[in-house]
């Protein structure tokens, strides 16, 4: 019921989720969570979030990190530049391929290995991320299990995109005999 001053300097971005506030002054990234500002990268230019985390590259660590649940969590690290090529953030839930081409999913604290070839196109909603892998099949990863779909047809026009959409707890889809699909 009051007005709360967060920000001394001059911010030039902010998002707000059902739980977070991210907000950044010029390259400097913070997130306002449950009261407390915590300072997560003094530069940084990439980032994603949801309603309970944010995923970012830490430009001068060279590292890219996550924030969930009050905690800061090292993804991923490369000297060179930003270490993490696709990724998609949810309401709970991070997807991301690596330099390497490793495909991985952050849930509820814990990291889990997917792919070791990157996927086509990847998309994630809360507690799910839908996915086409690198043989043309999609998947569905929800609450910590991976399931196969199947092989589905491309998105006429559209380059590598499955005929296939997501929101919370759910993914619904045409599969290759043209038939509308739906994972719950």
């Amino acid at each position: 019921g009051k007005t709360q001053k967060i920000n001394d300097g001059y911010t030039t971005d902010f998002f707000v989720t059902n739980n977070l506030v991210v907000f950044k002054n010029q390259a400097t990234l913070y997130v306002f969570d449950n009261g407390l500002i915590k300072n997560l990268a003094n530069y940084n230019v990439s980032f994603a979030y949801g309603d309970s985390l944010v995923a970012y590259f830490d430009e001068r660590a060279y590292t890219y990190n996550i924030y969930y649940n009050g905690h800061i969590t090292q993804l991923e690290e490369n000297s060179l530049g930003n270490p993490v090529k696709l990724s998609a953030a949810g309401a709970n839930i991070f997807a991301w391929v690596t330099q390497y081409d490793q495909f991985n999913i952050f849930y509820q604290g814990e990291i889990y290995n997917q792919e070791s070839q990157a996927p086509q196109m990847v998309n994630a909603g809360k507690d799910i991320v839908l996915y086409r892998d690198y043989y043309n099949d999609l998947k569905v990863f929800y609450k910590g299990e991976t399931f196969d779909l199947g092989s589905v047809p491309a998105t006429a026009g559209v380059k590598k995109a499955a005929n296939a959409l997501i929101g919370n707890d759910m993914a619904a889809f045409i599969d290759n005999t043209e038939e509308l699909k739906i994972f719950y």
